[in-house]
């Protein structure tokens, strides 16, 4: 970070404000009426909102390994150097960065299998599956690369778009349908 924030101040900011876009696609899908209809709380919500809790929780690790430093203490992928057997963490930054990619890889794991399970079930529009799916595959490889190259710049910065992409497609797919009011709008 150039501008040296605390690890903290970014990641919170990261969190709070990914949860603000999240709620702007929300509201302009529902103004729209591009909802899936259906309740809040179903099977296909069931299935996403521990991979989207996972994926909160991994920008939340990303921006905190992002502020505090962290992001240079561990230049191998997808394991730092000496992590398994025998980890030697020497600096609590390199745990940082491995608690990340620890949690990146669960978020991963547990969305593309909820994935699946839509596909399959057919209870989400498959653009939306597709799409969401290719974003996290592109954000590990993005990850990858930064980890690699020692995370110059305008990769990081790809890395945080594209998981804010993530988040909007999250909430694209939880947004229920607005609820259906008895008097038409132009009638009212």
């Amino acid at each position: 970070m150039t501008l040296k924030l605390a690890g903290w101040t970014v990641a919170s900011h990261l969190l709070f404000g990914n949860i603000c876009f999240a709620f702007i696609v929300s509201f302009a899908l529902r103004a729209r009426n591009l909802t899936s209809p259906g309740p809040l709380f179903n099977q296909r919500t069931r299935l996403l909102i521990p991979a989207f809790a996972l994926t909160l929780l991994t920008l939340v690790l990303g921006g905190y390994t992002s502020g505090s430093g962290a992001s240079y203490h561990c230049p191998g992928w997808p394991l730092c150097p000496d992590t398994f057997p025998g980890m030697q963490i020497q600096s609590t930054l390199k745990a940082i960065n491995f608690s990340h990619r620890i949690a990146a890889g669960s978020a991963t794991i547990v969305t593309l299998w909820a994935l699946f399970k839509l596909w399959r079930r057919q209870s989400l529009h498959r653009g939306l599956i597709i799409a969401l799916g290719l974003l996290f595959l592109v954000e590990v490889t993005l990850g990858a690369a930064a980890a690699l190259t020692f995370v110059p710049v305008p990769l990081s910065g790809l890395h945080t778009l594209t998981a804010a992409l993530i988040v909007g497609f999250f909430a694209a797919a939880l947004t229920p349908a607005a609820p259906q009011s008895a008097v038409p709008v132009e009638a009212a």
